[in-house]
């Protein structure tokens, strides 16, 4: 019994102690990626936390609310930035990263919340801040090593900063004040700063003093190791009207082209797993008189020359597997010249594609021409000044519904494609033309492209094509041939195809396996659609046998989609709650949720 109680105590403690770390873990808010930023155009948010920049080149800064303490305090920050229309912002865990440790001299602390007189910091050489929820420490360096900071430390005091001490930092805690934080105050006087090799060799180093110091404050963080990320930001100087050049297309590709990735390898059928999406397929079969064996569960060779001779025989299976294969080979193409035919062929036929781009006046076009400049040359303010075209012109002044939460005059910097892509979805939602996305987004850039555009998917603004790569299966074909008819006169909401064509997709490149609550409803769903198409067959002669037709090709997708999950390592609940997933994100906008 003490053994089980000192055990319980022994986790209770460590339980208790992860949490405690956790919550003392120092977190920033990555608001941005900006070109000029100015804190000025930060004002919404300057009561969240303490607003620093990082350089990353040329004018491009990285923005950021600092020295937040815990994960459930950086959260609120993140949600309360982005209904203020920083919807990038996410939090980044400075405390659990990997850093070097660096040496630099702590001149003052001071309250992060309270104006700062950077001035008087100035004589002392680069100067630096580390901030800890209210408190700002503000340090210089930084130095090759102890021993050479603690020579120049004297020169240090002897400008007025007595209270001065030596001390060891994470890199990650770390950031250069800028004039971004400043206010434009000239920061950039350096003292000489010795190495280890010129360092006075005679000269004693000065007692080093200790946190406890006068004018110091003793509260001590987690010091972390490794440069903040860059990150995405804002400034409200609005960009030039100028007409931006026309693209040229003859540039090397800096990404070379990626090999298709949406296409789904059929499997092979497991013939020893006992199932019930196979008992149900038997039933059918039996009642089909093609299957003579008993109702078992397992695929063996008998259901499979059931199926078979179902497939070659049945009549609707055989007009629904000819209207499968005419609905492939003519699916409706864009019309040549049209900005969705340039869209399409960007990377099958850049040169006309780009030609198209150009012509058009509209901001849809602009994007995709920056996109294509970001990723085929190093022109960089080009890219950055078509993108802020498009959004300017298509967000400004206008009314859209549903229309995303962002800061649509700020300056951004594109050069993070993630952001690129975002603010391209944007543009693409608020377009008159309703360009769908295409496929190779998805080919190219996989779950990527599907963050970037499921947002804008999910207001119902914008439309993808069918990429999910179950889409080449004859079976679904079939099953979604037949299912047309049997939802014949049913209205398809068009904002609830758009979500469920999303989740297609992402069930395809990035599938999480439902919960046990989900699999329920899932599994409610399917028995559902089985009932009443069962129902309605019964009032209408003709719709007896087409509901055979979708029964066999619904339950041999199931079991072709089990299989393909299972060969992925899913276990049988998981196989079986995705496989039914797949089947309500095909159907499920066309049947409103059954037939």
């Amino acid at each position: 019994m003490k053994y089980i109680i000192s055990s319980f105590l022994a986790f209770t403690f460590l339980f208790s102690a992860s949490l405690t770390a956790q919550d003392a873990d120092i977190y920033a808010v990555k608001l941005g990626q900006f070109i000029n930023a100015k804190a000025s155009a930060f004002s919404v948010v300057e009561d969240l936390g303490y607003l620093y920049a990082v350089k990353d080149a040329g004018t491009v800064k990285n923005v950021y609310i600092g020295g937040i303490k815990g994960k459930a305090e950086a959260d609120r920050v993140v949600k309360t930035a982005q209904s203020r229309g920083y919807i990038d912002a996410q939090a980044e865990n400075l405390t659990a990263k990997n850093a070097e440790t660096t040496t630099v001299i702590q001149l003052a602390v001071r309250d992060a919340r309270k104006e700062i007189n950077w001035k008087e910091f100035s004589s002392a050489g680069r100067i630096f801040a580390l901030v800890n929820g209210n408190q700002l420490k503000i340090v210089a360096g930084p130095y090759p090593d102890a021993q050479a900071a603690k020579a120049i430390l004297p020169t240090v005091q002897r400008k007025g900063f007595s209270d001065a001490f030596v001390k060891n930092v994470s890199s990650a805690l770390l950031h250069e004040v800028t004039p971004f934080e400043s206010g434009d105050v000239d920061l950039a006087a350096v003292v000489p700063q010795p190495t280890k090799s010129n360092a006075p060799a005679n000269t004693p180093a000065p007692a080093e003093k200790t946190e406890t110091a006068k004018g110091n404050q003793p509260e001590e963080y987690a010091e972390d190791n490794k440069k903040m990320p860059t990150v995405p930001s804002a400034t409200k100087k609005s960009v030039p009207a100028a007409k931006t050049p026309a693209v040229k297309v003859d540039l090397p590709v800096k990404r070379p082209a990626k090999a298709p990735v949406l296409t789904a390898p059929k499997p092979a059928i497991r013939k020893d797993v006992k199932r019930t999406s196979v008992l149900r397929l038997q039933e059918i079969l039996k009642a089909e008189g093609t299957y003579n064996s008993s109702l078992d569960g397992f695929y063996g060779g008998g259901t499979k020359a059931a199926y078979e001779a179902s497939r070659a025989n049945n009549r609707q299976m055989i007009k629904y597997r000819a209207l499968a294969d005419y609905a492939k080979n003519s699916e409706p193409t864009a019309r040549p010249g049209s900005l969705q035919y340039a869209v399409n062929g960007l990377w099958d036929d850049p040169k006309n594609a780009v030609l198209t781009l150009e012509r058009s006046n509209a901001p849809v076009a602009k994007a995709y021409r920056a996109y294509w400049l970001h990723e085929t040359t190093n022109n960089q303010a080009q890219v950055d000044a078509l993108m802020a075209e498009a959004v300017r012109e298509a967000f400004v002044g206008k009314k859209i519904q549903n229309a995303p939460q962002f800061d649509y005059k700020a300056n951004y910097s594109y050069k993070n494609l993630d952001q690129l892509l975002q603010h391209l979805s944007y543009v693409q939602s608020a377009d008159k033309e309703k360009i769908a996305v295409p496929c190779w987004f998805f080919d190219r850039y996989g779950v990527q492209a599907l963050q970037a555009f499921g947002t804008a998917v999910d207001t119902g603004n914008l439309t993808l094509q069918d990429c999910n790569g179950f889409i080449d299966w004859e079976e679904l074909q079939v099953l979604n041939a037949v299912t047309d008819d049997l939802s014949a006169g049913t209205k398809v909401n068009t904002q609830k195809a758009a979500k469920q064509r999303a989740r297609s997709i992402r069930l395809f490149l990035a599938p999480v396996a439902p919960t046990a609550s989900e699999l329920t409803a899932l599994e409610i769903w399917s028995k559902k659609l089985m009932t009443e198409t069962e129902t309605r067959a019964k009032r209408d002669p003709l719709l007896a046998e087409i509901k055979t037709a979708f029964a066999l090709s619904f339950y041999q997708s199931y079991v072709l989609l089990e299989d393909y999950f299972a060969a992925k390592g899913y276990n049988a609940a998981d196989a079986k709650g995705l496989a039914l997933a797949v089947l309500q994100a095909n159907l499920g906008a066309k049947t409103g949720g059954a037939i």
